[in-house]
């Protein structure tokens, strides 16, 4: 089961510079030191449109959560 603390690891390990958000170039430096690929702008565009719950061009905590947790219990 996914918690809450799960989600704020994931969040943590995406925002680097930790101003409560996921960037383009934090989400593409993870991108690259998880999968050891490069990421191209498309997908990080992607990736960002669905997850941007607020539509401001960033990911926040609001959205990990929502995305590990409602909808990992579906994807699991």
């Amino acid at each position: 089961m996914i918690t809450t603390n799960d989600s704020l690891e994931v969040f943590k390990t995406f925002d680097k510079n930790n101003d409560g958000f996921i960037s383009r170039s934090e989400l593409r430096t993870v991108m690259k030191s998880v999968y050891g690929e490069k990421v191209t702008r498309e997908e990080l565009d992607d990736m960002i449109r669905v997850a941007d719950l607020d539509k401001d061009g960033k990911i926040n905590y609001e959205a990990v959560v929502f995305i590990t947790f409602y909808l990992g219990q579906y994807l699991l």
